[in-house]
């Protein structure tokens, strides 16, 4: 435990004004290269793929980027792998910003889980029905 603890917070990054300078929050690698692994890292982040469509114009976007947690929605009848399931990938309509049309339009944009973290973590809700 006492390994953990220090190898955890050797590796929270130190914040300076509100700003952040440290080298291991910085997503932006080579294409390819994941950023530097923190302990904190390896146990919990995950890789999260999100592709987006603008209804307008048709424009498709992907973006990739890292995750440490899911938001797990009680859906009453709902067996819990599927509840699981839909939490590691979402499917919505939206508003978002178009390179092409240069304003915001609805997108559709579809979420999805590229890789699993070791331990994951879920935050759960009930459904606004169930509360």
């Amino acid at each position: 435990m006492r390994h953990l603890h220090k190898e955890i917070t050797n590796n929270i990054p130190i914040v300076k004004n509100g700003q952040d300078n440290s080298d291991s929050n910085l997503e932006k690698t080579k294409k390819g290269t994941p950023p530097k692994s923190s302990m904190l890292d390896t146990l919990f982040r995950s890789q999260t793929r999100t592709n987006s469509q603008c209804l307008t114009c048709h424009h498709r976007n992907t973006i990739e980027a890292y995750t440490y947690e899911y938001s797990l929605s009680y859906q009453k009848g709902k067996s819990f792998a599927s509840m699981l399931r839909n939490s590691l990938r979402s499917h919505v309509k939206t508003h978002a910003w178009c390179e092409e049309c240069k304003c915001f339009q609805i997108s559709e944009m579809k979420k999805q889980a590229v890789t699993l973290p070791n331990i994951c973590l879920l935050y759960t809700s009930p459904s606004p029905r169930d509360s």
